[in-house]
This record gives C-alpha cells, sequence and structure tokens, in this order.
C-alpha cells in the first residue's frame, strides 16, 4: 500500500479508537487516576517503555515491536485503556522520522493495543494467565495485520516469527507480574519480561548474524562466477563483436551481478571537457538519449569526487549532499524504506574506471540496488574489481575499435570506403525512413592525371574530400567508391531537396581553385523507397542518374526519375532551378 494511504488508514484508526475511549470515557478516566496515584509506578512504565521502544532489532524491512514490554507492563499494573496511550513515546523516538512517519506509527499501536485490551476485557478477572497470552498474542496479531500485510503486503507465510517466539515468551514472565501481590513486587517482577526481551534480542541477532554470513558466502560465490563471465567478456574484444554491444553487456553484466537496477557506463573526453555516454542498463532508450545530450562536463564530474565522499576507491554522495542538474541525472523505480542505510532517490554511486596506467578514463554509475539498501564496503570493493576489468575491456576496446575504424576508411581521403558505404546503406534501408542516394563523379579526372600527375591527382581527390565534409551534416554518409567516384547517403532527406543540396555542392566545386586547376563534378540522384528498397539497386538509379548528367554535357547535378533515364530533372551552373519544384 502507498504511503499516503497507509497515513490516511492510521488517522481513521486513530479516530476510531478516540471514539471508542469517549465513549468508554468512565473507565478510562478511572485508569488515569490510578496512575496519577501510583505515581511513581506509571513513571517506571513510561521509561520502560521509551527504553523498549529505542531498544530495536531489525530483520531485513522488519522491525521487532520492542516496546511490547512496556506497554503490557502497562497494561497488567494500571489499566490496558491507559496502557494504549504509552506508544505515544515514539514522537520521542531517536531516528530519522519525519512527524507523519511518528503520527502514522503511534496510531497503528494505539490501535493494536487497544483491540489487545478489548479482547482480555472479556474474560474473568481469575483468568490472569489467558488474559495474558490473548494480550499479547491478539497485539501481535493486529500488529502483523496493519504493519505487516495491509502496510507492506506480506503475506500469512511471511508471518515475523520472531516476534511470535518474543510474544509466547513474555507470557510466563507477566503472569508473574498479573500475580504478585504489592506493587514493588509487581515492578520488580518487570525485570523478568525485560530480560527476556534482551536475550531474544540478542539470539535473533546472533541468527542474523548466521544468516548474513551465509548470504555473504553465496554472494561471493555468485561474484566470482560472474565476475568470470565478464572475463571471458574480454575474449570477446578481440573478435569482430561490436564493441557498442560489448558495452551494453557489460553494463547489464555488472547491474545484473551486485543487484542494481541502473547502471551507466561514462568514459571522460579530456579533449572537448565532456563526459561521454557509452552504454546503460535498466534505463529507457529515450532516457538515455537525454542523458547523452545533458552530459556533465570532466571537470563538474571529477568534482563530485572529492575526498570526503570517497569509500575505498569509489564515491558515494548522499542526497542533498550536492545540487543536481535534473537534466543530466535519471531518477527511476526506488524501493521504499525509512531505514538509516536505504538507498535515496538522489544518492549517488561513482566507481571509477583507470587505465592500466592507473589514469581515471571514466567512472559505472549505479543506482536502485535491489533490497533497497546503500552499499556495504566489501560489496564496493568487489564492484571496483570489475571497474578494473571493465578499464582494461575500454582499453582493449578502444584499439579493436580503432582497428575496425582504420578497416573501414579510404587511406587517401579519410572518407568511408566502399565496402563501409555498402554497410552504412543497408542499415539506413533497415531504418525504413525517406533517404537519398548521391554518386559523384569527378568529370576529365584521367585528363588531370595525365596533364599533372598522380599527385596532383591525389591531392585534388583529399581538398574534394574536405569540400564534401564541410558541405554536409555529421549525419551524413560520405564514401570513396572508388577511383575519382565519390557516394553520400542523405538520411531523412528526399530526392529533390537532395538536388538543392547538392548542386550546391557542385556550384562551389566549380568555383574552388584546385591548385589553380578548375575541377567539375557530376552527380546523379536515387530515393528510397521510390527509386528502390535494396542498397544495389539505389546505386544503380544515382549511377544511371550520374552517367546522364555526364551525357548532358558534365558538370550537373541529376534526379532519378522512375526509370525514364533520358527524364531526369537536371542542373548546371548556367542553368536557372525551378524552386517551386524543389520540396522543402
Amino acid at each position: 500500500m502507498e504511503k499516503r494511504y497507509r497515513t490516511l488508514l492510521s488517522l481513521v484508526l486513530l479516530g476510531f479508537v478516540s471514539w471508542w475511549l469517549y465513549l468508554d470515557r468512565l473507565n478510562f478516566i478511572g485508569e488515569l487516576r490510578y496512575a496519577g496515584t501510583k505515581l511513581w509506578i506509571t513513571v517506571i512504565v513510561v521509561l520502560l517503555t521509551y527504553a523498549t521502544d529505542n531498544l530495536e532489532w531489525r530483520s531485513n524491512s522488519l522491525r521487532l515491536a520492542t516496546n511490547v514490554v512496556g506497554v503490557a507492563a502497562g497494561a497488567f499494573i494500571i489499566g490496558w485503556r491507559f496502557a494504549a496511550l504509552l506508544p505515544g513515546v515514539v514522537f520521542l523516538r531517536k531516528g530519522s522520522y519525519t512527524l507523519m512517519d511518528r503520527l502514522r506509527i503511534f496510531a497503528n499501536y494505539v490501535f493494536t493495543y487497544y483491540c489487545a485490551g478489548i479482547v482480555t476485557d472479556w474474560l474473568p478477572s481469575e483468568m490472569s494467565l489467558l488474559s495474558v497470552f490473548l494480550y499479547l498474542m491478539v497485539a501481535r496479531a493486529a500488529n502483523w495485520l496493519l504493519v505487516d500485510q495491509i502496510g507492506h503486503g506480506k503475506s500469512l507465510s511471511q508471518l515475523f516469527m520472531a516476534e511470535n517466539v518474543l510474544s509466547l515468551l513474555l507470557v510466563p514472565s507477566y503472569y508473574v507480574v498479573t500475580i504478585a501481590q504489592t506493587d514493588p513486587h509487581r515492578v520488580f517482577f518487570l525485570s523478568l519480561p525485560l530480560i527476556t526481551l534482551l536475550a531474544v534480542r540478542e539470539f535473533l541477532k546472533v541468527r542474523e548474524m548466521a544468516h548474513q554470513e551465509t548470504r555473504s558466502r553465496k554472494r561471493l560465490e555468485n561474484i566470482n562466477r560472474d565476475l568470470e563471465k565478464i572475463l571471458d567478456m574480454m575474449k570477446l574484444i578481440r573478435s569482430s563483436q561490436d564493441p557498442e554491444k560489448v558495452f551494453h553487456n557489460l553494463a547489464k553484466l555488472i547491474a545484473q551481478t551486485f543487484g542494481y537496477r541502473y547502471a551507466l557506463l561514462n568514459l571522460f573526453n579530456q579533449v572537448e571537457d565532456r563526459v561521454e555516454r557509452v552504454a546503460s542498463w535498466g534505463i529507457s532508450e529515450e532516457d538515455f538519449k537525454r542523458l547523452k545530450e545533458n552530459a556533465p562536463t570532466v571537470t563538474e564530474t571529477r568534482a563530485l569526487m572529492d575526498p570526503k565522499y570517497r569509500v575505498s576507491k569509489s564515491y558515494f554522495i548522499p542526497e542533498g549532499a550536492e545540487p543536481l542538474d535534473e537534466g543530466e541525472v535519471f531518477f527511476g523505480f526506488y524501493e521504499e524504506s525509512s531505514e538509516e542505510n536505504a538507498w535515496r532517490p538522489a544518492d549517488m554511486f561513482l566507481v571509477p574506471i583507470s587505465d592500466s596506467s592507473g589514469e581515471t578514463i571514466g567512472y559505472i554509475s549505479l543506482d536502485s540496488p535491489v533490497g533497497g539498501r546503500r552499499p556495504r564496503i566489501e560489496e564496493i570493493r568487489m564492484i571496483e574489481v570489475a571497474a578494473e576489468i571493465a578499464g582494461r575491456i575500454f582499453e582493449d576496446s578502444m584499439e579493436y575499435i580503432q582497428a575496425f575504424q582504420r578497416a573501414q576508411r579510404d587511406s587517401l581521403t579519410g572518407l568511408f570506403n566502399h565496402s563501409a558505404f555498402y554497410s552504412h546503406l543497408e542499415k539506413a534501408v533497415k531504418a525504413d525512413t525517406p533517404l537519398s542516394v548521391a554518386m559523384i563523379d569527378v568529370d576529365d579526372f584521367k585528363k588531370i592525371n595525365d596533364t599533372y600527375g598522380h599527385l596532383v591527382g591525389d591531392e585534388i581527390l583529399r581538398r574534394l574530400s574536405g569540400l564534401f565534409r564541410e558541405s554536409l551534416r555529421e549525419s551524413d554518409v560520405i564514401a570513396r567508391y572508388g577511383g575519382d567516384e565519390f557516394a553520400v547517403i542523405l538520411a531523412g532527406v528526399v530526392p529533390k531537396k537532395a538536388l538543392e543540396i547538392l548542386d550546391r555542392i557542385r556550384v562551389k566545386v566549380e568555383e574552388t581553385d584546385f591548385l589553380g586547376i578548375k575541377v567539375s563534378v557530376s552527380i546523379g540522384i536515387s530515393g528510397y523507397p521510390q527509386d528502390g528498397t535494396d542498397p544495389e539497386m539505389l546505386v544503380e538509379k544515382a549511377d544511371i542518374a550520374m552517367y546522364r548528367a555526364k551525357s548532358l554535357g558534365k558538370n550537373k547535378t541529376v534526379v532519378y526519375e522512375g526509370g525514364e533515364e533520358n527524364g531526369a530533372h537536371q542542373e548546371n551552373r548556367g542553368d536557372a532551378i525551378d524552386r517551386e519544384e524543389i520540396e522543402m
């Protein structure tokens, strides 16, 4: 149940108990008067309730309701109506509880102990042993129903058995208290339930430590097994696997191995002072795109890695410690918990990634741990081992990427080569969005080579490549198709718009001085999907249009039109373009 609904329910229950006390006000006032006459006993009961309420023990997200020792003492010595209000000590409880949290806890306890008192009030006074048993058992059942079942959705099979054991063990102690003949004896015998509580608490602590050790051993075994998987991934780097996929798998493996819902791999771009978002796990494509576009600077990130936040070699920045730009961070799903060690939505956990020389080249950001707890030191150290392996993977990946890029580039111009062009065109076609393909041929390039030599020809090709790069978008693919022929992919651009763009480039080539040599190009354009649905067909149609430009006198830009090789639109510097025919 959501927190606001739990609070509303608690307030309703508190109102119900207040109404019932009003109806039963004569007995309630009588118990208050008795508490006033036995003031020293009342003070001892209140102090005992306060002490036991702060003497807590937790198992996972459940808290042992230890204040039952003080409340039950009030119920069996003074009266159960008075005792129902003793949980008011929660307003003095230690810990980072809000006022609404304290009010909700108080209301739950008041209803719990009031229900227990009503049940025992039906029994004859001589049935003291049964009264004690029913009071403690009903209180436990009501507390489980309100807190565990309604509040946290725990099933009956998940009933917190430790509290049942405590309630049963307290029965003999409180029976002794109820049959004591004098007030001093009753107060003295209150040491019995307190000793019982302390014994149960210590026993449960030892038992929990044993369970934690077993869980830690299993967790380390799982981590060692998963670290072997990370080592196996290093071998994959040296294969032909796509580095982007490797980084994605690495983020996934680190998140799943160490129990986090979200992971973000980041590298430092020192030249541009920008953090590059490399890969993520658990984060939607839309949010990952936003994080990439709004990445912080390296300087800002290094400022967060302050020694005061350092834990081992990593950095944990608690919520509220540093101002956050919400555009640069991600907020996902977080488990709700009032524990002091609970993970908060704005907590940041940064694990540095270093290269083989020890230089920090990036970091892993982990968020929303499964279980809702902040990381422990031994977990952080294991994650750091994974980060060291990630550093080696990044280094190997950079070498792989550089080799991969060299294999895709033309050595003379630095543009994509023939095979890389077809690879990009296949991906663009699979995206199933409009695009244009252009084939560009240098007019009379053989004559230039024969007249001025191949070194001059090579320099002209390099300068043409630079002109194309300057004139087109970064997202456009430019390739040296072969010899003096270039190819271009304009994603999201229809052929008539491509005509305008490429003809401006044609004119720019014509007006540029290439080592004192006049150079011109002929350009042919085809479009997806109207001119073809596979890369070979699109290149063939663009080639036909380019040869049409050659046949029309060269230095022209031609768009392929529906299979009619002689019906293509054309233009050169000496012709005027009908701008109304060009789609913007």
